[in-house]
């Protein structure tokens, strides 16, 4: 099943031209010329034809995007590339969404759950995980909290000696 992964979001108009300011959700936003066509949620293709930094926005011009007008419309747009389209995750990082999904399991043995998002409240990386009591428990993404991800058994084993089953 292929993924889709946001990549960014188009936050307001830059200029009267057509150019437009993007919140960029990736690590280097200078890849947006890389990956040149991003895909909004219905599957519309925007084209990048020209990239800058503004501050910490991105600014990026489209093919066929030449007004504020335009850009204006677009306000609040997720874009999208296929997950295929990233690079491959250097040893011990992951992509968030090829964690979803995957069961977790105490360093006991215990079954916890199944991870449903990754979020950062601005601290690090917590996994949130849907438990088998059917509650929502969050677990601190650290080596010492999580001592193995292995995606090809789709698991996560947690040293968390505290979880009450």
């Amino acid at each position: 099943m292929q993924h889709n992964i946001l990549i960014a979001t188009i936050l307001t108009a830059h200029g009267v031209r057509g150019w437009v300011k993007l919140h960029w959700h990736g690590e280097d936003p200078l890849l947006a010329l890389t990956y040149k066509t991003l895909y909004d949620k219905n599957g519309r293709a925007f084209e990048v034809m020209e990239q800058r930094m503004q501050g910490k926005a991105l600014a990026v011009k489209f093919k066929d995007i030449d007004d504020r007008g335009d850009v204006e419309k677009l306000r609040g747009t997720e874009l999208f590339i296929a997950r295929d389209r990233l690079p491959a995750a250097a040893e011990n990082e992951f992509y968030h969404i090829d964690l979803i999904g995957l069961h977790v399991r105490s360093t006991d043995g215990k079954h916890i759950g199944t991870v449903r998002a990754i979020q950062n409240f601005g601290a690090s990386d917590l996994l949130e995980v849907s438990t088998a009591r059917g509650d929502v428990e969050y677990f601190p993404f650290t080596d010492d909290v999580v001592t193995e991800v292995n995606a090809e058994e789709q698991l996560i084993i947690v040293n968390m000696p505290e979880y009450d089953e």
